[in-house]
């Protein structure tokens, strides 16, 4: 099963849309951390798994880090958020869900 996932993960990073050209501004990314750090800090509450259990698993020293990526303070790297959303056992579609709601949450 975890192999099904790795490859699944991997088919959806070769497949992931090129960035946009256009940067946000400042304070729409400032959102977009909040939220995606809302969206893993939730997920990891409702696995049960511990600010120190997933630190350890990202490869982080201590739970600085992770509580600054939780707090929308820092990004999370794309590598970690692969191997969270493998770890939490979340469906990539609902982590392309999410990134395809905040890139387009201005339009509407």
């Amino acid at each position: 099963m975890m192999r099904e996932r790795s490859r699944k993960m991997n088919e959806l990073k070769s497949k992931a849309p090129l960035a946009s050209a256009s940067i946000p501004s400042s304070s729409k990314l400032e959102v977009s951390r909040r939220q995606i750090g809302a969206f893993f800090r939730e997920r990891r509450l409702a696995s049960g798994q511990s600010p120190e259990t997933i630190a350890e698993i990202l490869g982080y020293p201590t739970t600085a880090q992770l509580m600054a990526f939780e707090q929308g303070m820092q990004s999370f790297p794309l590598d970690d958020i692969f191997t969270l959303t493998n770890t939490l056992n979340i469906a990539p579609e609902d982590v392309l869900a999410l990134m395809y709601d905040l890139s387009h949450s201005d339009e509407n």
